[in-house]
């Protein structure tokens, strides 16, 4: 961290990231290992967590920053916002020197199928962490209170470690259940406690003089773009030429729903690509003399870290709604 200015109050804690699909119980597993009723659970498919946010805790002897982000494939936000502000919590945790013990990602035992979403989140995990870093993940499944179907839930378990979290757990990523307890939950959280502290792929990207959209998660992100971009211009001019032939007035006027799906996701996407050009560790480090100053001219005191850390998340929420884009209009 650069000199010449006030830091927050250090925090003595080590860093995990809370990760997963909106749904998978990220909160309600905080929620558990702090107690803290503040922490709002959801009970529907939308997000509760609008910004990812940081909590304190002791376990085993060890104090914890627990960040507990937005969920992949939210209703609100797109995966590329989710990564941003992962990243914003790395380029934080960076400036302040607190340690990154791994990364707990959280999976609805209950989801009847791996669906593309959960796909590509798979990917985007293991490009944020980079292999070499595996053993500092925890793959966690979660809504296991039914009994009646354990054996059901035990399938899709070994379905998941083999077909899809293989390559993770053969690099050192450790699976676990989640039964819905506190104690199940502080025994999941201790494991990362013998591992040693990690320096992720993003963050070593991010470390230098690269912008977002050069990083490896990045380029998947626009590679998953222009994807979506190839598929929906292919999908256009199908629908121009049937809508040619056709004399069916609702054929000619409305588009399929597969349609209006892929031209949310790449208006969404066109919108991440501005974001993704922030040089994101120095305008983390802007918003942290802002929180400081802030906070300073309120109190009179410098914040906690974690404090400042809330303060600066909600400064990255406020920059990236700034942004705002146009409809797709098809072609180039």
């Amino acid at each position: 961290m650069e000199d010449g200015y006030d830091l927050p109050i250090p925090v003595e804690a080590s860093m995990v990231l809370i990760l997963g699909e909106t749904g998978a119980g990220k909160s309600y597993f905080i929620r558990k290992l702090t107690s803290n009723p503040d922490v709002k659970v959801g009970h529907s498919l939308e997000s509760c967590t609008q910004r990812s946010q940081p909590f304190e805790v002791i376990i085993g002897g060890t104090n914890l920053l627990l960040i507990d982000t937005p969920g992949f494939d939210d209703s609100v936000r797109s995966d590329a916002d989710v990564i941003l502000e992962i990243a914003t919590s790395l380029s934080f945790q960076t400036a302040m020197g607190i340690k990154l013990l791994g990364l707990i990602y959280l999976h609805d035992i209950t989801a009847p199928r791996m669906r593309g979403s959960l796909r590509r989140e798979l990917e985007m995990l293991k490009l944020i962490a980079g292999p070499q870093n595996y053993r500092n993940i925890l793959l966690v499944t979660t809504k296991w209170g039914d009994k009646s179907r354990r054996r059901e839930y035990e399938n899709r378990q070994f379905q998941l470690e083999e077909n899809y979290w293989e390559d993770m757990m053969i690099g050192g990523a450790a699976c676990h259940r989640f039964e819905g307890s506190a104690d199940s939950a502080k025994a999941i959280v201790s494991q990362l406690n013998f591992r040693a502290d990690v320096v992720l792929a993003l963050q070593r990207e991010l470390s230098g003089d690269a912008v977002f959209s050069e990083t490896s998660v990045g380029r998947y992100a626009e590679q998953s773009r222009s994807k979506i971009k190839a598929e929906l211009d292919a999908m256009s001019s199908m629908s121009r030429v049937t809508s040619a032939q056709s004399q069916s007035q609702s054929s000619r006027s409305t588009p399929s729903q597969t349609v209006v799906e892929l031209e949310q996701t790449l208006q969404s996407s066109a919108l991440d690509s501005q974001k993704m050009g922030v040089r994101l560790d120095d305008q983390v480090r802007e918003w942290i003399k802002e929180a400081v100053r802030e906070e300073k001219e309120q109190s009179r005191q410098r914040p906690s870290a974690t404090k400042a850390m809330t303060a600066v998340l909600a400064k990255t929420s406020s920059f990236f709604r700034s942004f705002r884009t146009g409809p797709y209009q098809g072609g180039t």
